[in-house]
C-alpha cells in the first residue's frame, strides 16, 4: 500500500453517529407506547385499587370539586351531577373502552382477514361478491351505520360490538385482498402449487403469514377508531345502558354543568383524547414501518 493510499484510508471517515436531533427523537418516540400501557394498566388493576362504586349515586355530595372530602374518602377528581366519582368513571371507563375496542377488532380482523384473503386468491365469481359487498359498505359511513343498529336494537355491550362491526371489516378485507394478490403469483406460491399443496394450505401456510406486520398496523389504527366510535355512541345514549360505566356517558353527563362544573365531562374527555391520540400515532408509525418492507 502506497502512502498515499494510507493517507486516504486514514482520511476516509468512520460510520457516521446518528444526528443528535435522532437521538432526542427516540425516547419522544417511546411516549406513545409507555402512555398506552400505563392506560392498558390502569384498566387492569385499577377497578381493584378504587374503593369507589362508578354507577352508585349520592345527591348529597353531587358537584363537588376535585380533591373534595366526602364520606368514602376524597373525590380526586370530584363528583358528578349524582354523586358518582369521576375519577372511578375514568378507570371504569377505561377499561370498558379497551374491551369493547379490542372485541371489536378481533371479530372484524378475523372476518376481514378471512374474506379478503379468499377473494384475492380465488378470484373470479368469489372475488367480485366479496368486492361488490365491500363496495357496498364502503358507501355508507361506518359511524351512521353503527348509530341505526344501535338505535334499532336494546343497548348493552354486545349489540355495541356488533354494530362497530359492521362496516369495520372493510379495511381488513381490502387490505389481505390486495396483498393476497400480490404474493399468490410468488415463486415459492407457485413451487407449492406444482408440488400439489391444496389451496387452502397454500394459502394459510404460504400467504396468510406475510399479512401479520399490515394487519397489526391497521388494527391498531382500527383500535383507535373503535374506542372513539363507542364514546361517540354512549354520548348520543345510544351505546352502552347506565350500569356499564363509559366515557362517553361521563362526557354527555356534563353538558349541562360545564360553566359550574367543568370536571365532569374534562377529565374522561381527556383521557379519551390522549389514548386515541396515542395509539393513532404507533399505528401510524407501524404503518411506515411496515409499509417500507413489503415495498
Amino acid at each position: 500500500m502506497t502512502q498515499s493510499d494510507l493517507m486516504l484510508t486514514e482520511a476516509a471517515p468512520g460510520p457516521a453517529a446518528p444526528p443528535a436531533r435522532r437521538r432526542r427523537r427516540r425516547p419522544l418516540a417511546a411516549i406513545p407506547y409507555v402512555v398506552i400501557g400505563i392506560y392498558v394498566l390502569v384498566a387492569a388493576i385499577g377497578p381493584f385499587l378504587i374503593d369507589y362504586d362508578p354507577v352508585a349515586t349520592e345527591v348529597t355530595e353531587r358537584l363537588l370539586a376535585p380533591g373534595s372530602q366526602t364520606q368514602s374518602g376524597t373525590a380526586w377528581l370530584g363528583t358528578d351531577a349524582v354523586g358518582r366519582d369521576v375519577l372511578a368513571q375514568v378507570v371504569y371507563g377505561a377499561r370498558t373502552s379497551f374491551i369493547i375496542g379490542a372485541a371489536v377488532v378481533t371479530a372484524c380482523s378475523l372476518l376481514g382477514i378471512t374474506l379478503g384473503a379468499i377473494a384475492g386468491y380465488f378470484g373470479g365469481r368469489i372475488d367480485a361478491l366479496i368486492s361488490r359487498a365491500v363496495d357496498i359498505l364502503m358507501a355508507f359511513p361506518g359511524i351512521l351505520l353503527a348509530i341505526v343498529i344501535a338505535g334499532l336494537l336494546q343497548r348493552g355491550m354486545v349489540v355495541v360490538i356488533i354494530a362497530l362491526s359492521v362496516g369495520g371489516w372493510v379495511g381488513f378485507a381490502r387490505l389481505s385482498r390486495s396483498i393476497t394478490m400480490s404474493t399468490r403469483e410468488r415463486d415459492w406460491v407457485d413451487a407449492a402449487r406444482i408440488m400439489g399443496v391444496s389451496k387452502p394450505a397454500t394459502l394459510t401456510r404460504h400467504i396468510a403469514p406475510f399479512l401479520t406486520g399490515s394487519v397489526v398496523a391497521l388494527a391498531t389504527i382500527e383500535l383507535a377508531s373503535a374506542v372513539l366510535s363507542e364514546a361517540a355512541l354512549s354520548f348520543l345514549g345510544l351505546g352502552l345502558p347506565p350500569h356499564i360505566v363509559s366515557w362517553g356517558q361521563a362526557i354527555a353527563g356534563g353538558r349541562e354543568h360545564l360553566a359550574t362544573a367543568w370536571w365532569i365531562s374534562v377529565f374522561p374527555g381527556v383521557a379519551l383524547t390522549i389514548l386515541v391520540i396515542c395509539i393513532g400515532l404507533v399505528g401510524d408509525k407501524l404503518t411506515r414501518r411496515f409499509t417500507r418492507k413489503r415495498d
